[in-house]
């Protein structure tokens, strides 16, 4: 009766060695640490890549953008009109604004219940950036001509409000440097 055929041993790595001893052989103390910390970071950093990736897939989505700008019905400034309008720093109502004062300038003045949340500027003006885009973002100078902002306890954000005259300096639309002086002419338009 014939032998069945035996069977062969696994090929074994070349050189007899596993991928991890022939990495650190013949390499020093030193080197040996600092390719196991290499190692370890490595791994750290796909574990952290692969929980990133899982957390943005379990968590809700919301197809809505974030609010930017914000018309409060029947809430109002210190002394101001109901419908106050909130127009966010960095954001497309930030341009929608700077466009309407560039539309106002030196023509008939425009009413304003406006609350800037951005930055303050130089002396008493508001830093407003506007026409955000893959670039960066344009900036206006606001600034108050003969009258104040009512600036918040936070400081971050100041009440713009009354029949204003909008004078533009430095440049137009997207320009590197825009100043919009607003003349305050009374707390509403509509009135002789």
């Amino acid at each position: 009766m014939a032998e069945p055929p035996a069977e062969e041993p696994a090929p074994a790595a070349p050189h007899g060695k596993s991928l991890g001893a022939r990495v650190v052989a013949g390499k020093t103390g030193p080197q040996r640490l600092l390719i196991w910390l290499g190692a370890a970071a490595a791994a750290l950093l796909a574990i952290g890549t692969l929980i990133s990736a899982l957390g943005g897939w379990l968590q809700p989505t919301s197809s809505a953008p974030a609010p930017s700008s914000t018309r409060v019905a029947g809430s109002s400034s210190p002394s101001g009109p109901a419908d106050l309008v909130v127009i966010n720093n960095k954001s497309a109502e930030a341009d929608a604004f700077v466009k309407l004062l560039l539309d106002a300038d030196g023509k008939q003045p425009v009413q304003l219940n406006h609350m800037i949340v951005a930055p303050p500027g130089e002396g008493a003006s508001i830093r407003l950036e506007y026409g955000c885009g893959s670039t960066g973002c344009s900036f206006t100078r606001l600034e108050p001509a003969g009258w104040n902002f009512e600036w918040a306890t936070d400081g971050k954000s100041a009440w713009v409000r009354g029949c204003v005259r909008v004078t533009a300096e430095g440049g137009l639309y997207l320009a590197k440097h825009l100043d919009l002086e607003l003349y305050l002419t009374g707390p509403r338009c509509d009135e002789d």
